[in-house]
């Protein structure tokens, strides 16, 4: 079956409108006229490809009031095939979805040698061409893609100008990207671009044909925390070409990497990919671009499409150290397209040992630095600390804002190892209290359930045999550790501290309400600290995935309030 046109190439003489222009028995067309009109407002572009006199046709399509519906008009006496695979190109379109009609077969069979999977037709198709299912296209009664289309033409225009001097020419473009967080309002947009992109579609992952259906599935697999999506929209001093890429990625790969051909040759993909740190990505099928270019730096991303001459917004926080759980980890994402670079440490998981690196004890290693026996002792538990040293001290100097958060010092208890008296916080996959219930003195049935694996063998073995359980981290113990670390900062950068959420099971609330006042006690005594409270940002049920983890929308919230934070400030140094 053929392909949906989207784009349709007209000849003129003996096709658009009857007889030869330039022998003067030409009769226009209103018929004709009207198809081009009702084509624009199904988003289906027109064209021409015709042997004729250039300024000659432009006065007549002008007197007509139809001239500026067609789009990279070709019009000249020279062979049409070169001419047509040209136009393909400078529209950036398959050939599969654009029609070529002509009233010469010749016109035709050259067109198609030149471009061999273009479609075409002669001039006795037309009459049939709006009830043909090929052109039922989306109503565009806004003619929007037409105005985006003429954007691209100007925009051809200016380059060629410029004497082929592309880089030139991007460089004085003013390229801008915005992205948008918040799908849900343009998630028929999103779902368009998931489907509808080919040339610049990267992973090739389609929803199904049904709109309604493929809104409820992509609403679905966007929702979680682990998951980072935007919507890319892209203006230059041209205009505004709407929402025109969207991605969708977590820390294993990324699932969605799509884009509008209207955009190709702008260098935002590669830009894009390169900001959002370049995630595991399959490239499936042929694309028209090669994500693994030069940097491009002739983009900067912006707060709004009105934002001309503003200063990027892309380094505004300057450079960000997270350290926490999955909140920040969720968080970096949305701070890292706001800052120079964000340099995160998160927990971990490794072969069902949870690594709570996010514990303050850990803070604190990180600062003192940790003995030889003790980073052994560390290691028969699951922390092989060679693959997870901090970069705090190392970076410390050069950093720009810290963001902390400690949920784990709450909920989980420390084991003091018997010879070097390094401790250490221990999650093994199992529905246990791991704030109280002593692992080391658990019934023998309830150890074989912990040790499902090598590793956890390993792990429960030396806790049991060499470390001693010494329960929840003191209120002392705990501000020792976070004031070693704000005396390497200094107290002239924004530490924030997140505050645990007491919103959740009534059991559990004591414990973030006990964490949560030692943490204010911190603050108090220090002026550049600053509280982050996850509550504002939780504004329904249904954005509570569970105690810790919430839905997406809570994460960007954050990171807006994060960012607004740090400007009100006035803390971090300017950018270089």
């Amino acid at each position: 079956m053929a392909e949906a046109v989207r784009l349709v190439i007209w000849d003129l003489d003996e096709t658009f409108w009857k007889g030869t222009l330039t022998e003067g028995g030409m009769t226009y067309q209103a018929a004709n006229h009207e198809i081009v009109m009702e084509l624009a407002r199904r988003g289906i572009m027109s064209s021409i490809c015709s042997k004729n006199d250039m300024a000659t046709v432009r006065a007549v399509l002008q007197e007509h009031g139809i001239w500026d519906t067609f789009i990279f008009p070709s019009i000249d006496w020279t062979s049409k095939g070169p001419r047509i695979r040209d136009l393909i190109e400078a529209v950036q379109l398959r050939p599969a979805s654009i029609l070529f009609i002509d009233d010469n077969p010749q016109n035709l069979n050259e067109a198609k040698h030149f471009s061999p999977d273009l479609q075409i037709a002669d001039e006795t198709f037309i009459p049939a061409m709006l009830a043909d299912p090929r052109f039922k296209g989306k109503d565009d009664s806004g003619l929007t893609r037409l105005a985006q289309y003429k954007l691209l033409e100007q925009r051809a225009a200016d380059q060629a100008g410029m004497g082929g001097d592309n880089l030139a020419f991007l460089r004085a473009s003013n390229i801008r990207v915005i992205i948008e967080h918040a799908i849900e309002p343009q998630l028929e947009r999103a779902v368009e671009l998931i489907n509808r992109t080919n040339q610049l579609n990267f992973t090739k992952k389609r929803l199904s044909e049904e709109p309604a259906i493929a809104a409820t599935e992509l609403r679905a697999f966007i929702a979680g925390w682990r998951m980072q999506v935007g919507l890319v929209r892209v203006v230059d001093n041209y205009g505004d070409y709407g929402y025109c890429g969207f991605y969708a990625f977590d820390k294993n790969k990324m699932h969605h990497f799509c884009f509008s051909c209207r955009i190709l040759g702008m260098g935002v993909e590669q830009w894009l990919y390169a900001r959002l740190g370049k995630p595991p990505l399959n490239v499936v099928g042929e694309v028209l671009s090669d994500l693994n270019t030069p940097e491009v730096d002739w983009i900067r991303l912006a707060d709004s499409a009105a934002d001309a001459e503003g200063p990027a917004v892309d380094n505004k926080l300057g450079t960000v150290m997270l350290r926490g759980g999955c909140d920040l980890t969720a968080v970096g994402h949305y701070l890292s397209l706001v800052s120079r670079e964000v340099i995160g440490e998160y927990n971990l998981v490794n072969a069902n040992l949870d690594l709570r690196l996010d514990h303050s004890i850990f803070l604190r290693y990180a600062v003192d630095g940790l003995s030889g026996p003790a980073r052994a002792a560390l290691a028969k538990v699951g922390y092989e600390m060679d693959k997870f040293d901090s970069r705090f001290r190392e970076v410390v100097d050069s950093t720009d804002v810290f963001i902390f958060s400690f949920w784990t010092d709450a909920g989980f208890a420390l084991y003091t190892h018997k010879e070097t008296g390094v401790q250490v916080p221990f999650q093994i996959g199992a529905p246990v209290n791991f704030r109280t219930t002593d692992l080391t003195r658990l019934p023998a049935a309830e150890h074989e359930k912990l040790m499902s694996r090598p590793a956890n063998v390993r792990a429960m073995t030396a806790l049991c045999e060499e470390f001693e359980f010494s329960g929840p981290i003191s209120k002392a113990k705990y501000h020792e550790n976070i004031e070693a670390a704000l005396r390497l900062i200094g107290p002239d950068k924004p530490v924030i501290l997140t505050l645990a959420w007491e919103g959740h099971r009534p059991g559990d609330v004591r414990k973030h309400q006990e964490l949560n006042e030692w943490t204010r006690e911190i603050a108090a005594r220090h002026r550049n600290i600053l509280l982050l409270d996850i509550t504002g940002a939780i504004e329904a049920k249904s954005d509570v995935t569970d105690p810790t983890h919430f839905d997406r929308k809570v994460y960007q919230r954050l990171a807006k309030q994060v960012t607004a934070m740090i400007e009100a400030a006035s803390l971090v140094a300017e950018p270089v």
